[in-house]
């Protein structure tokens, strides 16, 4: 069976911004590229060693991006960080530190004398398995908004609602899109993004009266258009890892090379489910990898395209008449270019 197979899914590509009839700004310095007055972007690093550890978290979050510590580094280091940025853990360690009454105790006393609240990522490649689902739900009863739990990822739409009724607070989106990521060449797995983002929205948009949880895109953007794009659509950040690796302050190691004459700096890239990454995870048995790793050059400083992300974000406002990221996602409107589905348009 071919669902909606009257309407072609589409791809960041395959969509362009409209601006509006007329924008009441004058000047981009106008509009506001952050998401609250803490100066936090709609990013995320993706929670991968060769981007993000314990040692340069704090470099990225200065920029305003939100960070994930990766399942890498060791258990202890990450449950001392969940307080202060979100920590990856896979479902064994999420059920034994959060799901086992005597971890629930010690976590709801630490977290109330405290007056603090932990952020977890449950990283898992098929976000659609409902067992994973039902344990975040039972952890969300147990804390409340004292723990705040992004999962995923997920690639069909109705799978958000499942998210609301467990009371998750983000949901990666995306699956098969990211340069590392070879689920859907091998498995088949995939949904466009530009589409899916667009029907998880529409279904955001007609809940009420309940938690919603933040969408965050995950996988395959390459430039500050496709973010932007998957802003307008109504993803509520980004998920960066290519473009982190490629800055300087990536913890990844960095070699030197010549080509053509001149010195160039190389870091290695890698998915979290390839081999390498599944052995730096402490993994006796080694799975079937479903991502590869390659070598990326270093081309800029954080700083720069933090820079340049936030310019091309306002210009990008200031041509939909919008002053800020929340008006954006509710006024900016889409057309399709591909030549399968030309002149419809996205809300």
């Amino acid at each position: 069976m071919i669902t909606n197979s009257t309407t072609p899914a589409l791809c960041l590509d395959d969509l362009t911004l409209i601006p509006a009839p007329y924008s009441l700004i004058t000047s981009r310095k106008e509009c506001n590229p952050y998401i609250n007055t803490k100066g936090a972007l709609p990013l995320f690093t993706a929670p991968m060693s060769s981007i993000i550890d314990e040692t340069n978290w704090v470099t990225f979050a200065n920029e305003g991006i939100s960070t994930i510590i990766p399942r890498t580094v060791p258990i202890e280091i990450r449950l001392e960080l969940m307080t202060q940025t979100f920590i990856a853990v896979s479902v064994e360690e999420f059920i034994k530190f959060f799901c086992t009454p005597e971890n629930q105790k010690s976590l709801h006393k630490t977290l109330t004398e405290n007056n603090q609240k932990a952020y977890i990522c449950l990283d898992i490649a098929n976000g659609h398995v409902k067992a994973f689902i039902d344990l975040c739900e039972g952890v969300k009863k147990e804390f409340r908004d004292k723990v705040q739990i992004m999962a995923g990822n997920i690639a069909n739409p109705a799978a958000y609602m499942l998210y609301v009724q467990a009371g998750i607070d983000y949901v990666r989106v995306g699956i098969g899109t990211g340069s590392q990521c070879t689920t859907s060449a091998n498995t088949g797995v995939h949904f466009p993004m530009a589409t899916l983002l667009e029907y998880i929205n529409n279904i955001k948009s007609a809940i009420k009266d309940v938690p919603k949880p933040k969408i965050v895109a995950d996988g395959g953007f390459k430039n500050y258009d496709d973010i932007i794009k998957a802003l307008a659509l109504g993803a509520d950040y980004v998920m960066l890892g290519k473009v982190f690796a490629e800055c300087q302050e990536a913890c990844g190691p960095i070699k030197s090379i010549w080509r053509n004459g001149k010195e160039v700096f190389m870091r290695e890239y890698f998915g979290m489910s390839t081999k390498k990454a599944q052995s730096l995870m402490g993994k006796s048995e080694l799975k079937t990898s479903e991502g590869i790793s390659s070598m990326v050059e270093v081309k800029y400083p954080l700083k720069k395209y933090v820079t340049n992300f936030k310019d091309y974000l306002r210009s990008a406002l200031s041509y939909a008449n919008c002053r800020d990221v929340s008006e954006f996602r509710r006024k900016a409107v889409l057309t399709v270019i591909s030549p399968l589905a030309r002149n419809t348009y996205f809300k």
